[in-house]
């Protein structure tokens, strides 16, 4: 049975390990490509609906083909938002996340943890030309990995202390970076 880790993620004991839920938070470029979608479909949708004002066939499956392409896309992607959680399971052994969108599971990634190193918290920085949101960090094999996008500072400690509990990962404990990526 899940129970309320800290804001929004849910988690339960596995044995000698734990299982948190961490439910995708939605972000600016979902509501950008929603707005765009709109922007541009309506001049399109008064262009097919006037056939008579010259436009050829080929014009007019144009028009279509990037109608619906344009509406699966944003169909897509606001499910990714709404319906995609990451799924960490942590046993003294292995870190797994997991990408679930509608409980099915995309994308398994398995970690030993004594090569996870690093880890830390990154905050959200915004600048006027991007947006990064904030997500846990680590290093594997140096390799920067990052899961938890958009999670608050209060959940993420929260979760580090949770994983800690299992196994002691390696913390980062200079400077967070604060760079866009």
């Amino acid at each position: 049975m899940l129970e309320t880790l800290a804001g929004r993620l849910k988690w339960e004991r596995t044995g000698d390990g734990i299982r948190v839920e961490i439910p995708t938070r939605g972000s600016d470029p979902v509501l950008s490509q929603v707005a765009g979608f709109f922007l541009f479909a309506g001049p399109a949708l008064l262009f097919v609906g006037i056939p008579d004002k010259g436009a050829t066939a080929f014009e007019l499956r144009f028009v279509w083909v990037f109608l619906i392409s344009g509406l699966l896309s944003t169909i897509v992607r606001i499910l990714w938002e709404v319906a995609s959680k990451t799924i960490l399971t942590i046993d003294p052994n292995r870190m797994v996340l997991c990408s679930w969108i509608m409980e099915l599971d995309l994308k398994r990634r398995s970690y030993a943890n004594e090569s996870v190193r690093l880890m830390r918290f990154v905050p959200a920085v915004t600048r006027f030309w991007s947006k990064r949101p904030s997500g846990i960090w680590f290093i594997e094999n140096n390799a920067l990995r990052k899961f938890a996008k958009g999670i608050t500072p209060a959940e993420a400690s929260v979760l580090i202390d949770k994983m800690l509990g299992v196994y002691r990962f390696e913390l980062d404990t200079t400077a967070q970076d604060t760079s866009p990526s």
